[in-house]
């Protein structure tokens, strides 16, 4: 993983807060977490503000690839977390093989809102590098730092693409080559693959 990320960097339907009165209930927001490297199972998914804090609980994907997490009483600009552990696996599309995501890997999206849906790749994991060393910290990120790297990252590695934010399509071991179409998602995957593909010419991940 450490090394494809190298290898890249060189080469919620969201839910209106209204405004009513302090006896209001707090609104619920749901964001569906699809982070690739591949499908990936058994990852520790989180949802955090830039100072820290982290909204809804700790979930993990399952055999869809894909995790929900639930939270009140915020809408600004958060990290997507997507970590391994003992147990978490994606599928190596440079390989065409399961491997471990194993505990101290991870990868990053950022958002510069809540949104109903997030992708978390190789290319939202490095734009968080850059959206942190445009506003000198995690702690101090913005939406606007947030914003300018995503869209850095995207115009110089996507272009293609509308969004590195968007979900990909997730590719597995029963993935056909024929599933992958002129959508922006299974782009997406075509070019997690590619660059999973260059990754492993470099060196394996």
């Amino acid at each position: 993983l450490r090394n494809l990320v190298v290898a890249v960097s060189v080469g919620l339907l969201l839910t209106a807060y209204g405004c009513g009165t302090s006896d209001d209930p707090p609104a619920s927001s749901s964001v569906v977490v699809t982070p690739s490297l591949g499908l990936i199972n058994g990852a520790d998914v989180r949802l955090i503000k830039p100072n820290g804090t982290q909204l809804g609980a700790t979930v993990q994907t399952g055999a869809s690839g894909k995790a929900t997490i639930t939270f009140s009483g915020y809408s600004g600009p958060v990290i997507v977390e997507v970590a391994g552990n003992a147990t978490a696996t994606y599928f190596d599309e440079a390989l065409g093989v399961n491997a471990a995501f194993a505990a101290g890997e991870k990868l990053r999206a950022a958002l510069d809102s809540v949104k109903s849906q997030v992708g978390v790749t190789a290319l939202t994991d490095i734009a968080v590098q850059r959206a942190e060393a445009l506003a000198g910290s995690t702690a101090s990120l913005t939406a606007t730092a947030i914003q300018t790297a995503n869209e850095t990252i995207r115009q110089a590695l996507a272009s293609e693409l509308a969004d590195i934010t968007a979900p990909p399509k997730l590719v597995n071991s029963s993935t056909a080559a024929g599933e992958l179409d002129i959508s922006d998602a299974s782009k997406y995957a075509a070019k997690l693959a590619a660059l999973a593909k260059l990754a492993q010419a470099k060196g394996g991940v």
